[in-house]
């Protein structure tokens, strides 16, 4: 099985940009927010014909289906994938010189889209026979029969409104210092929308496989975190 060709060259292009600002409401509370642009256009070859399909504007029909020539974006370029974040550090109250803080933290994360369009290529299965071969030392330069079984061809596409998928991730932590240690619990989450996956796979004459990627991919995480920090000299930190 062939997963890549040495005649064929990808060019996956990438671009993303960070403002980020701190402010220092009073002097406990401490808020930070951010705005990241992401912007990843669809690899496309520079040299060679990739095994990516086009011409497919339905999960059901692949009437359409055509090898997308050189240079071509493999899918349309979204412009609008903006991520949001924002930061607070809020120093409630100290007693005895140890101070309770209230950290919480919420933002928007873009992935990559641009996997897995590299990984479909042709496939082609030979069959070789042997008979009687002395099991300590067989010669499997001669076979008794050769015989080559059919060539299919596999390539993959993008589905309609494909995009980078992203991650909604937030957090709130409660930290409390008791002496030369810091007690801390948190509640971590995150929700991936929009994931990548296989969505559909067509059958378009003649012998092609497609293999459509599409958003439909979801993911879900929810945690307690405790962490315990303790100074134990002034060089050694549990």
């Amino acid at each position: 099985q062939t997963l890549s060709n040495p005649e064929v060259e990808y060019m996956t292009p990438s671009f993303s940009a960070y403002v980020q600002d701190t402010w220092s409401l009073s002097r406990r509370i401490t808020l930070t927010w951010g705005l990241r642009w992401e912007v990843a256009p669809a690899p496309r070859t520079t040299r060679g014909i990739a095994q990516v399909a086009g011409g497919i504007t339905s999960l059901t029909d692949a009437s359409g289906f055509y090898l997308i020539p050189p240079g071509d974006p493999f899918y349309p370029t979204t412009w609008t994938n903006i991520a949001p974040r924002i930061g607070l550090g809020w120093r409630l109250f100290e007693i005895g010189g140890s101070a309770t803080v209230l950290r919480a933290g919420a933002g928007r994360f873009f992935s990559s889209a641009q996997s897995g369009f590299q990984d479909r290529m042709h496939e082609g299965t030979i069959l070789r026979s042997y008979t009687n071969r002395p099991p300590g030392n067989p010669d499997l330069q001669n076979p008794d029969d050769e015989s080559t079984g059919s060539i299919a061809s596999y390539a993959t596409g993008a589905a309609k409104g494909y995009n980078q998928p992203s991650t909604y991730q937030w957090n709130v932590t409660l930290e409390q210092g008791i002496g030369a240690q810091t007690v801390s619990v948190g509640y971590v989450g995150a929700l991936g929308r929009g994931l990548i996956g296989d969505v559909a796979r067509l059958f378009p004459p003649p012998n092609v496989f497609v293999f459509l990627l599409g958003n439909l991919a979801s993911s879900s995480y929810h945690a307690m975190q405790v962490q315990l920090t303790r100074r134990m000299t002034r060089r050694l930190q549990f």
